[in-house]
């Protein structure tokens, strides 16, 4: 079961799934730190997969997910900027645990890391990426490996299926900026 959960009136909730890639997790993060008013009006919830051999199912006591680098590493980032977060783990395979928690948790939007991206803008999302924009229906970013001052610089937002858009076309918007507002 998922651990006590605090209501968020008003928040905006993204869905964080990372791996053990920093340089990945830390542009998700920059990504999410970016939207609109994130230290007052956003959550992160940032989950690590624990791939293992048993059947799908939350992460036990030895499966912490701040134990993790990449995980350690984004809720550090999110406290000095004061944004709300906290971290789920579980074990399975991980589409399938991202697309549970999805429906388990309703969050506004999902932040995936994605791989690096050719200079021609080619978009070869990896499989875990593609399954998960198939199977939701809320809006996806994939954010990149963008190096630490190019913040925002290589994100893509994906229009969920029922927009009749498929899942491999993608916009790139520029980041939010802190002055808008998330009512716009």
């Amino acid at each position: 079961l998922i651990p006590s959960m605090k209501v968020c009136t008003g928040m905006y909730r993204v869905l964080m799934p990372v791996d053990t890639n920093e340089s990945r997790a830390v542009a998700q993060a920059r990504y999410v730190a970016g939207l609109p008013d994130a230290s007052d009006s956003v959550e992160a919830v940032v989950v690590h997969v624990f791939e293992h051999e048993e059947g799908p199912e939350r992460a036990g006591s030895d499966d912490d997910p701040e134990t993790v680098e990449s995980v350690s590493r984004v809720t550090g980032f999110f406290e000095t900027r004061d944004i709300d977060c906290r971290t789920l783990g579980a074990r399975g395979e991980p589409t399938s645990v991202i697309l549970d928690y999805t429906d388990d948790l309703e969050p506004d939007s999902i932040a995936l890391g994605g791989r690096k991206h050719s200079p021609a803008g080619k978009i070869l999302f990896g499989s875990v990426t593609m399954d998960v924009l198939r199977n939701t229906e809320i809006p996806v970013v994939v954010a990149g490996t963008a190096p630490m001052d190019r913040v925002g610089k290589e994100s893509y937002v994906c229009s969920p299926p029922e927009q009749d858009h498929r899942a491999d076309e993608c916009s790139f918007p520029s980041p939010p900026t802190p002055s808008t507002s998330l009512q716009q």
